[in-house]
Order: C-alpha cells, then sequence, then structure tokens
C-alpha cells in the first residue's frame, strides 16, 4: 500500500515538472510601439526556446490602460518551430514590413497595443511570462514604451503571471519619434539579439528621461542591467569609450546635447552605445487662444500660451482635453502623455507649451511637456448660443469651442445613440447639420435619441469626413417644453405622444401634418405634456373624415387659436351674395392661401351698401379672432379680405369711401363786426368723420381774399373749404365758428 501512495506521489511530481519544462519553450523577448503612421507597428517578439511541434497551445493578450487580463485574445495556428527561433506578432502587415524590412509571422488586433499596455503570452490558456503589470496604465511607469521598445535581458524569462522590471531594457518614451525605419533608427529595436543561456556582451544602458524637446534644465541619469558595469558616456556626440567621462552621479542639461552611453565589464563584450538628443528649441508666446490659433500650422514652432485656459473636456483616447478662452477654443491632441497632471473639468492651466499641427481638418495643439498645477479651479463657462447657420458658414469660429445650439430635432428620434455615428439635426428654421457621436465612452452612448426639441451643448470638431458637432455628456442634452401638441381621440388623448408634436413653421405657426382614417376625431392643443398646462379651445374641435387622408393643423400659441381647414369669413353681407348670413359653414366665405404664408384672403364684389364681417376658424364659433369688422362697398370693385393668422388680425379693404370738398360760408357784411373765423366741426384733422369735434380743435382758418373759395375780396363774406370723407356710414356733420379772438 506504502509503495502505490509513493508511485503516485512520484507520478504526480513529474507531472509538474514536464508542465514547468514544457513552459519554458517560449519567452517575450520584446515589444514595440512604432512611430510610422498609426503608431505602428505594434506588437511583441517572442524566442522559441526549445522545439515546439505544433504551437496552438499557446496565444497572447492585452491589457490595455492597467485594465487587468482580457484572458487569450490570440491563438496560434498549429505551426511548429525549432529552438533558436523569433516569431514576431504584430497588429497589422504593411508597415511592420516598412520599419523592419521583413515580413511579420502573424497579424492580430490583440496587438494594437500602446507604449502603457501590457502583454501576456498563454501556454494552454495559463499564463506564462507577461510584460509589465496588467493592472496598472504604464503612463509614466518604469516600463513604458511608448513609441519606442522594450527588449529582454538574455538568459532571463519566462517570468509566469509576475512582471520583472530589470530583466528589460528600455528605449524610453518616444525614442523612436522621426524615426523611419528600424535600420536607420539612432535607438533601435535590437532585433532577435536575445539569447537563451547567459549574455557575454554588457546590456546596454538605459539613459533618462527620454530624447525630445525640453524648456526647462532637465536631470539626466543613467542604469546598466548587467550587474557591476561601469557606464562611460560623452556630452559631444562622440561615441564613448574607457576613456570617457565615468557615470557616477544624475548630472543636468540645459542646452541642446546628444548624449551616448556605453557600458564595460570585464571577462564580457561592452554593451551597445545608447543615445538620447536633448534639444531645447526656442519658445513664441502667445496670451490668448486666438492668437495661439492664428499662427502658421506645421511649421515646427513651439508656442507658449501665456494666458490661462479653461478645461471644458477631456478624453482617455491619445489624453485629447478641450480647452477654451474668451477669444477661441482648441483641441490639445496629447497621444504620447505629455501632460502629466490631472485636472478637473473647468480647471484653468496656464503656460502649455506646444506645436501646431492638423488632422482631419481640425486645429490641434500637441504639448510637449506638463504645465503643472491648474491655475485656477472650478470656473464657470457659458456656452456661446450659435445658429446651425453660423456653424455652417463659419465653423472654424467655433471648432472646438463649447457653444449651444436651440430648438434642433433628431431624425432618428427613438432609436439609440452608438459610438463613432452621425445622427442629422435640424433647427426651427429648417437647417440641418450633422451630429457625431466622436467622443469615446460618453454616457449618453446606448440611451435613446430624444424625441423632443433639445437644447444642446456641443463642441465642433473635424474630421476628413466633415464637420461636425457633439456634446460631452448626457447632461448636455436639454428638452424643451413642448410649445405645441395636438392630443386627440385618434392617438388616445395621450398629451406626450411624440408623434403628434408641432414644429414651428417659418411663418410663426405651430404646424403638424399626420394621416388619419375615415371618422370623427376630437381634438385640442396642449402648450406643454400635460392636461395642467395650457390647453385650448374650450371645446373640443372635430376632424371628420369619410376617407384616409393627410390632415394639417395649425396653432397660434399666442393667441390660442387652432384651425385644421381653412378659415371662413361670416358677416351680414353674405345674404345678398345668395348665402346665409353669420354662418361660419357658409363656403361663400371661404378663404385660401395661394402662397403658403399663412395669410388668407377672400375677395368678392358686394352689392353697394355698408357691412360687417368676421373670420370664423374650423367652421364654427369656438373660436375668437377679434370683432367684428365693418366695411363699404360700391357694389362694382372687389372687396378684400384678409386674415393674418400668425398676427391674429383681419382687414377688409373694399372701395375707397365717398369724399367731397365743402365750402363753408360766413357772411358778416352787414355789421362787419369781425375780422375773421376759424371753422371747426364733427371731423378730424383729416376730415373723417369724428363726432367728438376733433376734441374741439379749429381745423382751418376762414378766408376774405379772393382765395380759397372766396368770391370777392375785403367784402366782409369769408368762405373756408375742408375735403371730408365719409366712413360709409350714415352719420350727423355738424359745424361751428371762433372769431379771430377764438
Amino acid at each position: 500500500m506504502f509503495m502505490k501512495k509513493f508511485t503516485k506521489l512520484l507520478t504526480m511530481l513529474l507531472l509538474f515538472i514536464g508542465v514547468s519544462l514544457t513552459g519554458q519553450d517560449m519567452v517575450i523577448t520584446g515589444v514595440y510601439d512604432g512611430p510610422l503612421s498609426g503608431g505602428t507597428p505594434k506588437g511583441v517578439e517572442l524566442y522559441v526556446i526549445n522545439d515546439i511541434a505544433d504551437i496552438s497551445n499557446y496565444g497572447l493578450g492585452s491589457a490595455n490602460n492597467g485594465g487587468g487580463s482580457d484572458g487569450e485574445e490570440f491563438t496560434f495556428p498549429a505551426d511548429s518551430y525549432l529552438a533558436g527561433d523569433f516569431i514576431y506578432v504584430s497588429s497589422e502587415d504593411v508597415q511592420f514590413l516598412s520599419w523592419f524590412g521583413f515580413d511579420t509571422d502573424y497579424t492580430s488586433g490583440a496587438m494594437a497595443i500602446n507604449g502603457d499596455d501590457a502583454v501576456e503570452l498563454f501556454m494552454d490558456g495559463n499564463v506564462i511570462d507577461v510584460y509589465g503589470d496588467i493592472n496598472v496604465d504604464g503612463t509614466g511607469q518604469p516600463w513604458e514604451y511608448m513609441d519606442g521598445w522594450a527588449y529582454r535581458v538574455s538568459g532571463t524569462g519566462p517570468d509566469g503571471t509576475t512582471f520583472v522590471l530589470a530583466n528589460f531594457t528600455y528605449s524610453g518614451p518616444n525614442a523612436l519619434d522621426g524615426e523611419t525605419t528600424n535600420a536607420t533608427a539612432a535607438t533601435p529595436f535590437p532585433t532577435g539579439t536575445y539569447t537563451a543561456g547567459a549574455s557575454t556582451t554588457v546590456a546596454t544602458p538605459s539613459i533618462s528621461p527620454a530624447s525630445g524637446d525640453y524648456f526647462s534644465p532637465i536631470t539626466v541619469s543613467m542604469t546598466c542591467a548587467t550587474t557591476d558595469a561601469i557606464i562611460y558616456y560623452t556630452l559631444d556626440g562622440t561615441d564613448p569609450d574607457e576613456t570617457s567621462t565615468v557615470f557616477s552621479t544624475s548630472f543636468s542639461v540645459s542646452t541642446t546635447t546628444t548624449v551616448k552611453a556605453r557600458a564595460y565589464k570585464s571577462g564580457m563584450t561592452e554593451s551597445n552605445i545608447a543615445t538620447n538628443n536633448y534639444n531645447f528649441p526656442s519658445v513664441i508666446d502667445v496670451s490668448t487662444i486666438a492668437d495661439l490659433r492664428a499662427q502658421t500650422v506645421g511649421s515646427g514652432d513651439y508656442y507658449k500660451l501665456t494666458g490661462e485656459a479653461i478645461l471644458t473636456f477631456q478624453q482617455s483616447f491619445r489624453y485629447q482635453k478641450y480647452i477654451q478662452d474668451a477669444t477661441a477654443g482648441i483641441l490639445i491632441d496629447d497621444s504620447p502623455g505629455a501632460i502629466t497632471t490631472t485636472y478637473d473639468i473647468y480647471d484653468g492651466i496656464t503656460n502649455i507649451v506646444g506645436v501646431l499641427s492638423e488632422y482631419g481638418g481640425m486645429l490641434q495643439f500637441v504639448p510637449n511637456g506638463d504645465p503643472g498645477a491648474p491655475s485656477s479651479t472650478a470656473n464657470t463657462i457659458t456656452p456661446e448660443v450659435v445658429t446651425l447657420t453660423q456653424l455652417t458658414n463659419n465653423f472654424e469660429d467655433y471648432e472646438a469651442e463649447l457653444v449651444m445650439v436651440e430648438d434642433v430635432v433628431f431624425a432618428d428620434a427613438g432609436a439609440t445613440f452608438a459610438n463613432g455615428t452621425e445622427y442629422v439635426i435640424t433647427d426651427a428654421g429648417n437647417v440641418t447639420y450633422n451630429f457625431r457621436t466622436t467622443f469615446y465612452s460618453v454616457d449618453y452612448i446606448g440611451t435613446v435619441i430624444p424625441t423632443e426639441s433639445q437644447n444642446i451643448v456641443i463642441l465642433p470638431n473635424s474630421r476628413t469626413d466633415g464637420e461636425f458637432i457633439t456634446s460631452r455628456d448626457i447632461a448636455d442634452f436639454s428638452a424643451l417644453s413642448t410649445a405645441a401638441r395636438i392630443v386627440g381621440s385618434m392617438q388616445g388623448w395621450n398629451t406626450t405622444d411624440p408623434d403628434y408634436v408641432m414644429t414651428l413653421n417659418v411663418n410663426g405657426l405651430y404646424e403638424l401634418t399626420q394621416t388619419l382614417d375615415a371618422g370623427d376625431h376630437l381634438y385640442k392643443v396642449i402648450e406643454g405634456d400635460d392636461w395642467t398646462d395650457p390647453n385650448y379651445p374650450g371645446t373640443d374641435q372635430v376632424v371628420a373624415l369619410t376617407a384616409t387622408e393627410d390632415v394639417t393643423w395649425k396653432t397660434n400659441v399666442d393667441a390660442d387659436l387652432v384651425t385644421h381647414m381653412l378659415p371662413v369669413v361670416a358677416g351680414n353681407f353674405l345674404e345678398v351674395l345668395g348665402g346665409v348670413n353669420w354662418d361660419p359653414t357658409e363656403l361663400i366665405g371661404e378663404m385660401s392661401d395661394d402662397d403658403g404664408d399663412d395669410i388668407f384672403t377672400l375677395e368678392l364684389v358686394i352689392p353697394e351698401g355698408s357691412y360687417e364681417g368676421k373670420v370664423t376658424l374650423n367652421q364654427n364659433w369656438d373660436q375668437n379672432t377679434g370683432g367684428n369688422v365693418p366695411f363699404t362697398t360700391d357694389g362694382v370693385n372687389a372687396t378684400v379680405f384678409t386674415f393674418d393668422f400668425p398676427n391674429n388680425t383681419t382687414t377688409i379693404s373694399g372701395p375707397p369711401p365717398p369724399s367731397a370738398t365743402i365750402t363753408f360760408v360766413v357772411d358778416d357784411s352787414e355789421g362787419m363786426n369781425y375780422n375773421g373765423f376759424y371753422l371747426k366741426g364733427s371731423w378730424d384733422e383729416f376730415g373723417n368723420y369724428d363726432p367728438s369735434w376733433g376734441d374741439g380743435a379749429e381745423h382751418s382758418a376762414f378766408f376774405d381774399d379772393g382765395t380759397n373759395g372766396d368770391e370777392t375780396a375785403d367784402d366782409h363774406i369769408w368762405t373756408c373749404q375742408f375735403d371730408l370723407t365719409s366712413d360709409g356710414g350714415s352719420n350727423t356733420w355738424e359745424w361751428g365758428v371762433n372769431d379771430a379772438e377764438h
């Protein structure tokens, strides 16, 4: 019994040892994040330690931005490899070939890694090696390889699930910036140089900080992964040797300098030379974003924005930030993560240094370094209200600036927002624009597109395929209270039905067209979403249909009037035309609107006389369009009835009223007691009938000089002539005089 147990235990130990040995057959030897278009090539180099007849039980995965393991995302096909082979897996093949000069072995989207992402190597679903900490975003970490690389020290690894920092050498971030091929790079990826046994070559020194442009003194330090190696360096661009300066402590650099370093150790081959280039360019100061936007794009000049800018939006994608001041806005595109300070929305940032570039028509400010702590916090930005027409005509004036568009509706209302999708919006003036879900991870993705008119806070942004507007979060959407909505029996008296919301037309009326079935349909207008909101008319209106047809409602919300029919003029003139007086259903009085301006007219030749008329809606007396309007006719010329629905005014113009020149005479020839007279009477200063006598005003002087109807001068027979106009009614005209003393 004891022997059986011992045999089982020995078998299990051998199995574990076998698994452990098999797990040593492949190792991660390098990761790279290239400088070509799109930050390519991206991927890993692997080394085959022992012959592998079938690698299909191996795979790779990437852990992005410190988000932890995503598991095995790429599994190798059933290929075989020999000990000493290198395997290359990249995100794509074209740029890989362009950079390295040979073809990649495999491509996988899992290798679309950035310099802050970790990589895991799997065998049989278990992690056997790792580069980077899967739970930490690599930005600013010692293992970051943004636009650079990291390469394993020969004789180390695989490391299982625990990343060992000392087992790799590092180019440092941005070491490959501006390079075009690995062969010509100042700090090339050391392709295929790993050996499984202990290395006989001293590890290449690491120099920090990385090569780049700097605007204040930097402290340079050096390390070497080979224990007890001595680092020699130069600052004049010459290659270092054992006669050069020995690195013993960090030193300061404040002018443009090329630092080269090489490490030596007795009994080993000296290392490759590490090179870092530090450039201290001149900087042009600009005080406002408008001044910054006016500079030359692509010149390579560095600009310092000396004035404070307010952060209005930021996202993890390319570490982008939108900033603005009182003059303009601009996008900060910070793919390398040069800005390391964490800012809150509406923080103030001062002294940002960078260069100008343009991508897809979008002006970008690319920062070179970190501007430091916020210069202010919790600022308030009130978005400027602009129209879609202004955005269409003057997009550059508003690009990257937080603005608001008012009273817009989405054509896809009721659908769901999705990333990277365009949605047409329309404003009250029927101007359209493209709203695009450009920003990643915003909280309205997956929510229902608003069905009602909205005021939207947006950031205008540009891409190669056009100019767009995008909101930052769901709080940027503000629903307008419904101005007018038809609610009726045809839609179940639903006070929130989005299909019956009326829209403002170009004439100032709210309008809606719907297709209704045959039958009688009752309705009212609600100015809102609930019966507690203003609603009218007091009596339900009726749409009576004998067949299915389109019905158009029009509403004047200022006058609380609605109609689905042409207005009809009722009055006391209809009987003389063969109709019925004061009948709102008498179609002799039906008006028309030939030019679509919602000003309705009717022309009729009416027998001579004086009459009154009034406009009715929906062929009933349920709504009041104003008082009766009097008019006169001559039986010859047409009378024109006009109803201005947007302004709720009615005018009736017939032939001109009769007028005549009246001569008034005062005979003072017998007594000759007065030096003159002044006329007054029951009319106003224009000769129109006025029973108040023009409030007693004198209208004109009398004449005794042979003019103004006076036959003989100085005979004390005084005359005055005045044009009087009838108002079409039956009036009693009166007159009198004052003497010269009034």
